[in-house]
C-alpha cells in the first residue's frame, strides 16, 4: 500500500491538489513487482533450490504451439469475463483475465529455461523466422483492431473480438515478440559500456520510484508552462482541477511528453542510485 499512499495521497495532492481516490488500490508500476514476489514465494515453497526438471528447449514450432494454446485459453476466458473486475483489485493485475494466465506459465518456464540452458538453444534459432512471425502477427492484428473491433467502432461481435484478441495479442504475438526482443538484444545489446554499471545497479530502484515522484515533477513543470502560455484549459471552468484539465494546443502534446520524460529521467536515475547506495539498501534494491 505504500506506493498508492505516496503517489495519490502524498505527491499528487502536494503538486496538483488531487483528492485521495475512492479506490486507492492502484499499485502503479509496482503491481509487477508484487506479482514477482508472490511467484517467488510460491516457487520457494513448492519447488525449492534442488528443483531441476530436465526439459529441452522447444523448437520454434513448439514455441508457436505453446503461444497458440495460451492464446486460445486466454481468448476463451475473455469471452466470459471482463478484463477489469474484482480480481484486478484483489491481485493488483491491471487486466487480470487477459494477462494473468500467461504470467505463472512464463515465470516457471523461465526457471526451467535457466536450469536447462534454453538461451543457448535460442541463440541458434532462425532470426528470419522469429522476426517474420512477429511482423506477420502485427500485420494481421492491427487491421482487425482498427477496422472491425468493437473497441474502435467496428462491426465484429464483442465475443468474437475478445477471443481473437486473446489468441493473437496474448498468444502468438506475446510469444514471438518476447522471442524477438530476446534474440535482438542477444545480437546487439550484450555489451558493456562506461555507464553500464550505473544503470544496471540503479534500475530496480528506478522502476519503483519513477512514477511516485519524478514523473509528477515533470508533469508539474509542463502544466505550469501550459498555464503561463494560456494553453491549459478546463472542461468545467468552475472546477480548475487537474482531473478537469486538458491541453488546448494539440501540437504541444508531443513536446510536453519529451519534456516530462527528460525531467523524470534526470531525477530518477541519480536519485535511484543514491537510494541504493545507502548502507544496507543494496541488499533489497
Amino acid at each position: 500500500m505504500s506506493f498508492p499512499l505516496l503517489h495519490f495521497a502524498g505527491f499528487r495532492h502536494l503538486f496538483f491538489g488531487a483528492p485521495f481516490p475512492s479506490t486507492p488500490l492502484n499499485f502503479g508500476p509496482c503491481w509487477f513487482l508484487n506479482q514477482l514476489m508472490m511467484f517467488g514465494v510460491i516457487y520457494a515453497l513448492a519447488c525449492g533450490k534442488d528443483w531441476s526438471p530436465k526439459i529441452a528447449c522447444p523448437s520454434l514450432l513448439g514455441f508457436f504451439a505453446v503461444g497458440t494454446i495460451i492464446g486460445i485459453a486466454t481468448g476463451i476466458l475473455l469471452m466470459f469475463f471482463p478484463e477489469h473486475n474484482f480480481f484486478m483489485m484483489f491481485w493488483a493485475v491491471p487486466s487480470f483475465w487477459r494477462d494473468f494466465l500467461s504470467y505463472p506459465i512464463f515465470f516457471f518456464a523461465g526457471a526451467i529455461a535457466q536450469r536447462n540452458s534454453w538461451m543457448e538453444s535460442i541463440k541458434e534459432m532462425s532470426r528470419l523466422v522469429i522476426y517474420s512471425i512477429t511482423v506477420a502477427s502485427w500485420i494481421v492484428y492491427f487491421p482487425l483492431l482498427f477496422k472491425v473491433s468493437p473497441s474502435y467502432g467496428g462491426g465484429m461481435s464483442p465475443t468474437l473480438w475478445a477471443f481473437l484478441n486473446g489468441l493473437l495479442w496474448k498468444g502468438i504475438m506475446g510469444m514471438f515478440m518476447s522471442l524477438s526482443v530476446t534474440v535482438f538484444f542477444m545480437d546487439y545489446g550484450n555489451k558493456k559500456y562506461f555507464c553500464t554499471r550505473f544503470f544496471s545497479e540503479a534500475m530496480y530502484t528506478a522502476y519503483i520510484i519513477h512514477s511516485v515522484f519524478p514523473i509528477l515533477v515533470g508533469e508539474k513543470c509542463f502544466l505550469s508552462i501550459l498555464n503561463a502560455t494560456g494553453n491549459l484549459k478546463y472542461l468545467d471552468p468552475s472546477n480548475p482541477s487537474i482531473a478537469n484539465a486538458y491541453v488546448a494546443n494539440p501540437n504541444l502534446v508531443f513536446p510536453g511528453w519529451l519534456l516530462i520524460s527528460a525531467i523524470a529521467l534526470v531525477i530518477t536515475w541519480p536519485l535511484a542510485y543514491g537510494i541504493r547506495s545507502i548502507p544496507g539498501f543494496s541488499q533489497v534494491l
